[in-house]
């Protein structure tokens, strides 16, 4: 019993080290993926949605549209109906036209000033839609 040989006995203390550390490393690998897939789930971005200026009319027109179709209004003057009617059409096209040409003029200065691929797809998009909604 007295005979200890301190050879095997670093081996082992050795060896067990080594296994403790072995273990450790895969638990913070998982860890870390684990908590890492959590926190991308969590941090994941959601969509932005941005109110614009084409959007806003096209509200403004159904409301006016839905308000249209509940006033009461006699059958007698159904041609004044139709010339209001157009004349409001054109008015909303050219509010609309005006403030998509306000936002085309918006994105260009920010383009010149800022040539980053976000503002010239802003400039682009809100120029083609001034284009889109202009009226004769």
């Amino acid at each position: 019993m007295g005979n200890i040989s301190y050879f095997k006995l670093f081996l082992t203390i050795v060896l067990a080290n080594l296994f403790t550390a072995f273990l450790m490393f895969l638990f913070s690998l998982l860890m870390v993926y684990f908590v890492g897939k959590g926190m991308s789930e969590i941090l994941k971005p959601e969509p932005v949605t941005y109110s614009t200026p084409h959007s806003r009319a096209q509200a403004q027109a159904q409301q006016e549209a839905l308000k249209n179709k509940l006033v009461p209004r006699s059958l007698s003057s159904t041609q004044q109906r139709s010339q209001t009617n157009n004349s409001d059409g054109l008015e909303a096209k050219r509010n609309a036209y005006k403030t998509n040409l306000e936002v085309c003029n918006f994105w260009r200065g920010e383009y010149s000033g800022n040539k980053s691929k976000y503002n010239k797809r802003m400039m682009d998009n809100s120029c083609k839609r001034a284009r889109e909604t202009f009226v004769y």
